[in-house]
């Protein structure tokens, strides 16, 4: 038993250690996006597949860091609105026909494009009325003073088609043919008129031309070239047909045209934000760099060579932060790349001309050879006594310089030097995410679609792995303590 209770301590030990390690993991940064009324007000617009893209700059945000925080610049939000959506607040203002409602550059500019107009709160169109007006003068020699056309016996009448088909009727074919004459309109000119008569079996029978006199229409009246006759100004309601023709114009206009009647339909509520949010489409994931440099740091380190020479390792670490961007949030993590040299070349290790520490320089010899004799008996008188040899002579030598140049030499051991950087660990990983496609058939059709699974890169995964690591390393946290402690 107690040989099972040591695997189960050593596995929980493992655990503990797994679970305070540090880990590369990324991080969740909120953005503090503008609100929606001023990312419209203040954004550019776009126009692609049915849908109005708004992009703002979002500044002032960085990567919190613990010496200094790290700027991330460029930054672009977005906001999708679509074009239908819009299209059908548009007919929704138009029809509801507010009074006094404040018509803004973008409105006036689609009432003057479609010829509509508003009159006592209610939009509406100008229109020809069903009738020309009548008309009243003389010809031109008489003094007439309103646009009337030539017809028969030196009448006048109100249009070109009235003038034109009483001359022809005057004409003895087309008495002689009666009902069976087909009166046209072949042209209207500015000042003149031209129409002709076939029999019931298409055969051409005569032509002629009417003229016009007179100067202007009777009050509340515009002359009409096509036709040729005044008809009156009248306004008359809105049709479905014109509400198709007004989803066609706006098809037809630039981006800024379509901001700007999605602004007027904001124009004036006391809440901008919630009208702007019944409106928007979705949100679209921030745009922005996808990295930011973080700085470098250089390290060097000098260690002894097995042949009593050193070397000089340099370490230069650059680092950055990867970024990937949601609606409101950005998620970065910080990776590095070591690159490291020794003597200036890359990988490898070089012996240097420099002279070991522990050993003396040439020039230093002691080239006083007197104190180096043999000594010899005193003899003679007032000898007093032998020549004593100096027993200890000192050195440059230190014992700080001796033990480093032990502890060099200790490192350079082929031993100790295996095992150098063992425990130094490098490690980055990305968001995972993958997608597939998948088909399937209805009835005859068939269906593709594409399945992406990228949740784990979501801001609402990201913060509650946060918690789910916490929560992990204190179970593992005790149970490792309970097996190895309290058992």
């Amino acid at each position: 038993m107690a040989r099972y209770r040591g695997f189960w301590r050593i596995c929980y030990g493992w655990c503990l250690l797994c679970c305070i390690l540090p880990t590369v993991e990324a991080a969740t940064k909120k953005v503090n996006l503008p609100s929606l009324s001023q990312q419209v007000e203040n954004g550019s617009a776009s126009l692609a597949n049915d849908a109005l893209t708004i992009s703002t700059a979002i500044e002032g945000e960085y990567i919190p860091a613990a010496t200094k925080n790290v700027p991330v610049r460029g930054i672009l939000g977005g906001a999708e609105f679509g074009l239908n959506t819009i299209k059908a607040g548009t007919k929704g203002i138009i029809k509801g026909g507010v009074a006094g409602i404040v018509v803004g550059a973008a409105l006036d500019q689609l009432l003057k494009g479609l010829g509509w107009a508003m009159e006592d709160g209610t939009f509406v169109k100008k229109g020809d009325a069903n009738t020309p007006t009548p008309t009243t003068g003389t010809t031109a020699t008489n003094g007439g003073n309103y646009y009337v056309w030539e017809g028969d016996h030196g009448s006048v009448l109100s249009s070109a088609e009235a003038g034109c088909f009483a001359l022809l009727r005057e004409t003895g074919v087309v008495q002689a043919w009666g009902d069976r004459a087909i009166l046209t309109m072949d042209v209207i000119r500015e000042t003149s008129a031209e129409c002709h008569a076939d029999n019931n079996r298409g055969d051409f029978l005569i032509g002629v031309t009417s003229r016009r006199f007179g100067s202007g229409c009777p009050p509340n009246s515009d002359y009409s070239q096509t036709r040729g006759a005044c008809y009156g100004s009248a306004y008359i309601p809105l049709t479905d047909k014109d509400f198709i023709d007004m989803d066609t114009w706006i098809n037809n206009q630039d981006s800024d045209f379509v901001k700007g009647i999605l602004k007027q339909q904001c124009a004036g509520s006391l809440a901008p934000d919630r009208c702007y949010e019944g409106l928007r489409q979705r949100q679209l994931d921030m745009r922005g760099p996808s990295s930011v440099d973080a700085g470098s740091t250089t390290t060097k380190s000098t260690h002894a060579n097995s042949d009593g020479t050193t070397s000089t390792t340099t370490t230069t670490t650059n680092n950055k932060y990867d970024i990937t961007y949601g609606p409101s949030s950005f998620t970065y993590n910080k990776s590095s790349t070591s690159t490291t040299s020794t003597d200036g070349k890359p990988g490898d290790t070089t012996t240097t001309t420099e002279q070991p520490s522990d050993e003396a320089d040439p020039d230093d010899s002691d080239d006083d050879t007197d104190d180096k004799t043999t000594p010899s008996p005193c003899s003679g008188a007032g000898c007093d006594g032998p020549k004593y040899e100096k027993l200890y002579e000192p050195t440059k030598d230190t014992k700080e310089k001796a033990l480093d140049s032990y502890a060099s030499r200790v490192k350079a051991l082929p031993i100790v030097a295996s095992v150098a950087g063992f425990f130094t660990v490098n490690a980055s990983a990305g968001c995972p995410s993958w997608s597939t496609n998948v088909s399937f058939a209805v009835f005859a059709s068939m269906f593709s679609y594409d399945l992406v699974f990228d949740f784990y890169c979501q801001p609402w995964f990201v913060s509650m792995a946060q918690y789910a690591k916490i929560v992990f390393s204190i179970v593992c946290a005790y149970l490792a303590f309970r097996q190895a402690i309290l058992d």
